[in-house]
C-alpha cells in the first residue's frame, strides 16, 4: 500500500513535510523538512508532494551511505557539552533580544530568576539522576547515540554546561539587552495551542515542576477554548475574557488565580517575541486584586521588638549557625537560605565599613534579580564578637561549617531545628504565623519604625520596586547604608 507524504495547508498555500531519518540528525542539523509545493490546489499539490518527497528520500539514502562509509566520531565529553552551552546561550539571547525589540522587556519582572534559581536547586539536588535526564534530552535531539560506559562523563560535563547557561541567563537577566546582538527573524508561522505551549516549554530551560504545573494551566485552558488542536490565531480576547471570568469565580486563592492567568499570558507572550504568533489576546486581563491579603490568617507575621530579644538572648548562649543565623536575621533582613549559605569570604569590609556581599554563586542561588546586594554590619553584630567567629573558621569555606546541605538548602535541616527550639522558649513564638523568616519582616518593621527610607530598605532587603525612578543610578552607597543600619533597634521592649 502506498504511504501518502504528509502535507500541511499553511495560509491557503500546501507545503510537504517529510521527516528526517534519525541517523542523519546530527549531520544534518533537522528532524523535518518543509517545502512550498507552491499550489493551492489539493490534487496538484499531492502529485507535487510524491515527486519531491522520492527526491528527498534517495536524497537521505545518499547521506546515509556516506555516513556508514565514513561514521561520524563522537566528540569528547566536554567538546559536547561546549556546543550545547553555545547553541542554548544563543537561543536566549535570541529570545532576549526579540522581547527587547518588542518593548516587551519587563525590569520589574521576577519570574526568570525564580525559574533558574528554581532550576540550579534541581541541579544540586539530584545532579546524577538530573545529567543523565539532560544527557538523554540533549542526545536524543542531536540524534547522538552515547556509548554506555561514557554516558557518566557526557552526563557531568552537560550538568556543568547547564549551570553555566543557568548562571549566565541570571546574569543576562540582571543587564540593559544588547538589541544589535541577534538579527531579528520576521517570519510569522500559525500553530496550534499544543504546539505553541510546547516550543515555549522547550526553549524555557523550566525545572520538572513547573513542566509539569505548565502542562495543566494549558489544559484547563484547553478544555475551554476547544481543544489543544485550535489554531492559536483564532484565541480572541473574548475566549480570554470567558476563561478568567471562571477563574475568578472558582473560589481558588488570588495567588493561585494570578498563576493560571500569568502562565498563559507568559506563553503567548513567549509566542509574540519568538515570532510565532503576532498578538497576545491576554494582555491587560491578568489583574487579579488581593494576591496578597493583609489580613490572610495564613499571612506572616514579624516578631514583636520583646520575641526578638528573647530569641537574639537564647541563642547567644549557643554556638556556631544556631548562635549566629538568628541575629543575622534580626540585623541584616536576609532570607534563611542567604544566610545559611555565606561563605567567609562573603564578610567584607571596604573603605572601613563591614559589610554581607550577598551575590550568585555556583553554590548559591538568590531569588530575584534585586537579591544580589551589599549589608553592612550592624554595631550589634560586631559587638557580639562577629568578626572573632570570622577568624575561626577557614577563609575559603563557609561562614557556617556546621550546616550542611539538604534537598539542595543548607537552610532546611536548620529551620526544622529552629521551628522546634523557638517554639519552647514561650512568650507566643509557637504561633503558626511565626517562623525563622519573621525575622526578615522584624527587620522591615524595624527600619519603618527608625524611620528609614523605603528606597534604603527595599535595597538592604532585595527588593525589586515598581518605581521607575528608583531603575536609575546604583542605589545608595554602602556608608549611606551603613548610617541607617546603625539606627535599627529591637531594645524598645524589655524582656518579660
Amino acid at each position: 500500500m502506498v504511504k501518502w507524504p504528509s502535507m500541511i495547508l499553511r495560509n491557503g498555500t500546501f507545503y510537504l513535510k517529510l521527516a528526517v531519518p534519525k541517523k542523519l540528525w546530527a549531520t544534518y542539523g533537522k528532524r523535518q523538512v518543509w517545502r512550498s509545493l507552491k499550489t493551492t490546489n489539493p490534487v496538484v499539490a499531492q502529485a507535487r508532494a510524491v515527486v519531491e518527497a522520492a527526491k528527498y528520500r534517495a536524497h537521505f539514502e545518499k547521506l546515509i551511505a556516506a555516513q556508514d562509509a565514513a561514521p561520524v566520531t563522537l566528540p569528547s565529553p566536554r567538546d559536547f557539552a561546549t556546543a550545547y552551552l553555545q547553541r542554548a546561550l544563543k537561543d536566549d539571547m535570541a529570545y532576549r533580544v526579540d522581547q527587547e525589540l518588542r518593548g516587551l522587556t519587563d525590569p520589574t519582572d521576577e519570574s526568570e530568576w525564580h525559574v533558574h534559581t528554581t532550576r540550579l536547586e534541581e541541579l544540586d539536588g539530584d545532579p546524577a539522576r538530573e545529567g543523565m535526564a539532560l544527557l538523554d534530552h540533549v542526545s536524543r535531539t542531536a540524534g547522538v547515540d552515547v556509548p554506555k560506559e561514557q554516558r557518566a562523563a557526557f552526563a557531568y560535563e552537560l550538568l556543568q554546561a547547564e549551570k553555566k547557561l543557568l548562571l549566565e541567563m541570571l546574569d543576562r537577566a540582571s543587564k540593559p539587552v544588547d538589541v544589535s546582538a541577534v538579527t531579528q527573524d520576521d517570519g510569522q508561522t500559525k500553530l496550534t495551542l499544543g504546539e505553541l505551549a510546547e516550543d515555549y516549554l522547550k526553549n524555557r530551560h523550566l525545572p520538572a515542576k513547573s513542566i509539569r504545573e505548565t502542562h495543566y494551566m494549558v489544559g484547563r485552558f484547553a478544555e475551554q477554548a476547544g481543544g489543544l488542536q485550535r489554531k492559536v490565531s483564532t484565541i480572541t480576547k473574548a475566549d480570554v475574557r470567558k476563561y478568567r471570568a471562571n477563574v475568578l469565580a472558582s473560589g481558588r486563592s488570588p495567588s493561585t488565580q494570578k498563576k493560571l492567568l500569568g502562565c498563559l499570558s507568559t506563553i503567548f507572550r513567549y509566542g509574540v517575541t519568538a515570532g510565532l504568533i503576532e498578538t497576545n489576546p491576554w494582555d491587560g486581563l491578568i489583574t487579579v486584586s488581593g494576591v496578597h491579603p493583609a489580613n490572610s490568617p495564613t499571612r506572616r507575621l514579624p516578631y514583636s521588638p520583646e520575641q526578638a530579644r528573647v530569641l537574639m538572648e537564647a541563642s547567644s548562649k549557643l554556638t556556631g549557625a544556631k548562635r549566629w543565623i538568628v541575629w543575622l536575621g534580626f540585623y541584616t533582613g536576609m532570607r534563611a537560605e542567604e544566610i545559611c549559605g555565606l561563605r567567609a569570604q562573603d564578610l567584607k569590609q571596604e573603605r572601613g565599613v563591614w559589610f554581607f556581599d550577598v551575590c550568585v554563586t555556583v553554590d548559591r542561588r538568590l531569588k530575584t534579580r534585586g537579591s544580589a546586594r551589599r549589608i553592612p554590619v550592624h554595631p550589634k553584630l560586631m559587638e557580639a564578637g562577629l568578626l572573632d567567629h570570622l577568624q575561626r573558621v577557614p577563609k575559603d569555606g563557609m561562614l557556617f561549617p556546621d550546616l550542611s546541605k539538604a534537598g539542595g538548602k543548607y537552610s532546611k535541616t536548620f529551620g526544622q531545628w529552629y521551628s522546634k527550639w523557638a517554639d519552647g522558649l514561650g512568650h507566643g513564638l509557637d504561633s503558626p504565623r511565626l517562623c525563622l523568616h519573621s525575622a526578615r519582616h522584624s527587620f522591615k518593621s524595624a527600619c519603618r519604625d527608625a524611620a528609614v527610607p523605603e528606597e534604603i530598605h527595599d535595597q538592604l532587603t532585595g527588593h525589586v520596586t515598581a518605581s521607575v525612578g528608583r531603575s536609575y543610578g546604583l542605589g545608595a552607597s554602602l556608608s549611606v547604608l551603613a548610617e541607617w543600619v546603625a539606627k535599627l533597634s529591637y531594645e524598645d521592649t524589655p524582656v518579660g
